[in-house]
């Protein structure tokens, strides 16, 4: 599964992130993370940018390989664009800015280029904040299928067991669905942003599971057995999710 570039750079670790070339890219799929230190070494002896990047990885680098030479540049982002690399971001230790010809290239191409400054982010820190989105966005999609299946298909008590533990495998027997859209149209990255509001706000039971469903937020609450209070309960949940979004 993956993100897009544009909603990577929503994320808080991106903050101080100058987009210079590329901008319609921004809806270039993120599927990994990598970091170009030595491949584009002209040094080396190993056949030079060739695959050394898979498609719809975010790449990050300092351009260490360029330090001395800014016509290592064009060459590299050519070949960054022909693995089919989504995007690159480069830490300013070596460059504030980038020739001409490759902006250019960048803009041609639609491949988002940024820089950031050496004392704003970590490596590593971006690589952990773009992956947890990507697994964050992956593990609801995976949700959604199998609530699809619950809703859409014919299928036997059984399967429709498994399905339901394979969502919150804490489910009791009694159930209590509630499904919140909003009128307007909300973009994936912002129903995500109100659940990270809506898990550190507000107290919620083990056997109740709140997650995004298509362009809403979809909230299923279990119990032995459904009484009058426990339908309260449910519903001043509801109420409190809606206050936050």
């Amino acid at each position: 599964m993956s993100i897009t570039v544009l909603e990577a750079i929503k994320l808080d670790i991106f903050k101080n992130f100058r987009l210079i070339a590329g901008h319609r890219g921004l809806e270039n799929k993120i599927e990994k993370v990598g970091i170009l230190d030595y491949e584009y070494d002209i040094k080396t002896k190993e056949p030079l940018y060739e695959e050394q990047f898979e498609k719809g990885q975010f790449v990050i680098s300092s351009l260490l390989f360029a330090k001395d030479d800014e016509n290592l540049i064009l060459d590299a982002v050519q070949c960054l664009i022909n693995d089919e690399v989504c995007s690159l971001a480069i830490k300013n230790i070596y460059y504030n800015d980038l020739p001409s010809e490759v902006i250019e290239l960048a803009n041609e191409k639609s491949f988002p280029i940024f820089i950031f400054d050496k004392n704003s982010a970590y490596f590593e820190d971006i690589i952990t904040e773009i992956m947890n989105r990507v697994r964050f966005v992956d593990n609801y999609e995976k949700i959604e299928v199998k609530v699809d299946m619950l809703i859409k298909k014919n299928i036997s008590k059984e399967t429709i067991r498994e399905l339901a533990f394979e969502i919150n495998n804490i489910f009791k027997e009694c159930f209590f669905v509630i499904y919140l859209k909003e009128k307007r149209y909300i973009d994936n990255d912002k129903i995500i942003v109100m659940l990270e509001r809506i898990k550190r706000n507000i107290n919620i039971d083990y056997a109740t599971s709140i997650f995004k469903y298509r362009n809403g937020i979809m909230i299923i609450s279990t119990y032995e057995q459904l009484n009058e209070r426990d339908k309260k309960i449910i519903l001043g949940i509801c109420y409190n999710v809606w206050t936050l979004i």
